[in-house]
């Protein structure tokens, strides 16, 4: 099943900054969109959004670690996608 493409434009004006297309795939769902690409990052975030759009439940999903800075009061869960 291929679901809407997810577009960060339409949250937040970060058309300077780098993107990649990529595809996402979960449960026999597909998602093509765009992402932020951060090099020297240990870990990527998936928005909120782009989960319900694969059929993330995110309350199914394990417990993931506490961020800082911005994000430090956002809860956080752990997902494995392809």
């Amino acid at each position: 099943m291929s679901v809407a493409v997810f577009d960060y434009k339409q949250v937040s004006d970060i058309s300077w900054m780098p993107l990649i297309p990529i595809h996402l795939e979960f449960a026999g769902r597909t998602l093509q969109t765009e992402a932020l690409v951060d090099s020297g990052a240990g870990v990527s975030l998936l928005p909120y959004a782009v989960g319900l759009n694969l059929g993330l439940r995110w309350e199914d999903q394990a417990q993931g670690p506490n961020l800082t800075g911005n994000a430090s009061s956002d809860e956080t869960r752990l997902v494995s996608l392809e």
